[in-house]
């Protein structure tokens, strides 16, 4: 699966959102080796909770949103 849903770095994506946005961090969290769930574009506990802990990995707070620091954690692969 790759990225390529969205472009945004600044979008804020949290629980029940919908849409592009969320389909492309849920690839960027496969592509770091976490499970989302489907990439249905649809941001539920699951995503939430692996966002959280992509957060905690990289020592950022772990709210389980999606704003400009975690896109910018997302978007850096190794």
């Amino acid at each position: 699966m790759l990225a390529g849903n969205s472009t945004t770095n600044s979008d804020l994506v949290a629980l029940n959102s919908r849409g592009p946005e969320v389909a492309e961090a849920q690839c960027l969290l496969r592509r770091h080796h976490l499970t989302p769930g489907d990439v249905d574009g649809y941001f539920g506990k699951r995503t939430e909770a692996q966002v959280k802990t992509l957060q905690q990995q990289d020592h950022v707070s772990p709210d389980g949103i999606v704003g400009e620091q975690t896109w910018s954690l997302l978007r850096h692969v190794e």
